[in-house]
């Protein structure tokens, strides 16, 4: 704690943090105690190789989200929303943007996390 805050001037207490090996380590653990069998997980395309079986092998279905590079791989809610499906109860949405080389904006993560999106247990991992 002490180090990062002296390299990046950060005021993290203990209770907020947490190691991992990497980066795919910590999704890899993030999935498996977020996502149940059956659950979807919508996952921008591209991605990393790795993460449509991370996902499987929490027991989770990948519903892929295309994306286009001439606009940046960019996601946005409107995008999402036509990927949920009438089985919204265990859904579950896992954003990989390391991949793609893009961020979603603040006004569309948070109309995809919003309250409402909350009650159909519906959340995203930057």
């Amino acid at each position: 704690m002490h180090r990062h805050a002296v390299d990046f001037d950060s005021d993290y207490r203990r209770e907020e943090a947490i190691a991992s090996t990497g980066g795919k380590n910590a999704l890899f653990n993030a999935i498996q105690v977020l996502v149940d069998h059956g659950d979807e997980v919508i996952l921008p395309v591209p991605y990393w190789v790795s993460f449509k079986d991370i996902v499987r092998y929490a027991g989770g279905r990948n519903v892929l989200l295309e994306t286009d590079e001439s606009r940046g791989f960019r996601v946005t809610a409107e995008m999402v929303a036509s990927l949920i499906t009438a089985r919204d109860q265990g859904h579950h949405s896992e954003f990989a943007f390391e991949s793609l080389g893009a961020v979603m904006s603040a006004e569309d993560l948070t109309a995809v996390v919003r309250p409402g999106a909350r009650a159909r247990n519906l959340g995203a991992l930057r």
